[in-house]
């Protein structure tokens, strides 16, 4: 199906963080504006400084395509040192909806690599 669509992030966080060498993860939803109504899922990991990311990059997702429904796939990972925290210890979703927000507007080949991953997650089982 060639459009966005709701997910839950906490099911695909909970999937993600059961990745060997996973220490903690965040979803967030990217709008899908190129393919009408709903939202891409958008991983933010913290994983060991030691690993080769872009390899461990296509692990997870392939990983996340064994054990989610296809349109639960996160379409790009995005690797950071550690998750943005609100003042009362939770998670700041915003801050991560805020940095992708900002890839989308300033880095075309970001939003093309969620796109192009988004039609490949559509079509893998």
């Amino acid at each position: 199906r060639p459009d966005g669509h709701n997910n839950y992030p906490l099911e695909i966080e909970n999937v993600i963080n059961s990745f060997q060498g996973v220490l903690n993860s965040a979803v967030v939803d990217m709008y899908a504006s190129k393919y009408g109504n709903g939202h891409i899922p958008i991983a933010f990991v913290v994983v060991n400084e030691s690993v080769d990311k872009d390899f461990l990059k296509e692990q997870i997702m392939d990983y996340c395509s064994e054990k989610l429904p296809n349109r639960d796939v996160a379409c790009n990972i995005i690797f950071i040192n550690k998750l943005p925290i609100t003042n009362i210890g939770k998670t700041d979703y915003n801050a991560l909806v805020a940095r992708v927000e900002e890839l989308v507007n300033n880095d075309k080949k970001f939003e093309e690599e969620v796109y192009s991953n988004y039609k490949k997650t559509l079509i893998l089982k």
